[in-house]
């Protein structure tokens, strides 16, 4: 698989989330989480037009990247440092990609690490993008406040 493009991967990634494809969605999620990280491996980090498309791919998917298992965050750390916003629209990638890593982290447990990655997002954030753009951050953020109050 690493013979091929990266935006060949990047299309497999659009199509994981396909209804037909739910009867098998753990194995889908296992090769997802797998091609991305074989994604990651193949980047040239100094290509921030093919980092800003990984972001886009990351945003209309965060579905099922938030699916994926913990061995991803360091990737997504690798990304959120490397990928310089060149745009509103990719600025917004890239917060949400703070918000997918929140998110699985909260998913596999690490209620206190998720909390400090969703805090940093908001800390960034004005209120009315907070309840207005970024309403599912605010959601996650209440959810994992809840979590740590039982």
């Amino acid at each position: 698989m690493n013979k091929k493009p990266i935006h060949f991967q990047l299309n497999i990634l659009e199509i994981l989330d396909h209804e037909l494809l739910d009867d098998h969605k753990g194995k889908i999620i296992k090769f997802g989480s797998d091609m991305f990280k074989e994604i990651i491996n193949s980047l040239n980090w100094k290509d921030n037009k093919v980092l800003e498309l990984l972001a886009e791919k990351i945003f209309f998917k965060r579905d099922i990247f938030c699916m994926f298992d913990m061995e991803i965050i360091e990737s997504i750390d690798k990304l959120i440092i490397n990928l310089n916003p060149t745009n509103r629209i990719t600025e917004l990638h890239k917060m949400y990609i703070f918000y997918v890593k929140s998110l699985i982290l909260f998913k596999n447990g690490k209620i206190i690490e998720a909390k400090k990655v969703i805090e940093s997002l908001i800390s960034r954030l004005n209120e009315d993008e907070i309840f207005n753009t970024y309403c599912d951050v605010n959601d996650l953020y209440l959810e994992i406040l809840k979590e740590l109050d039982s």
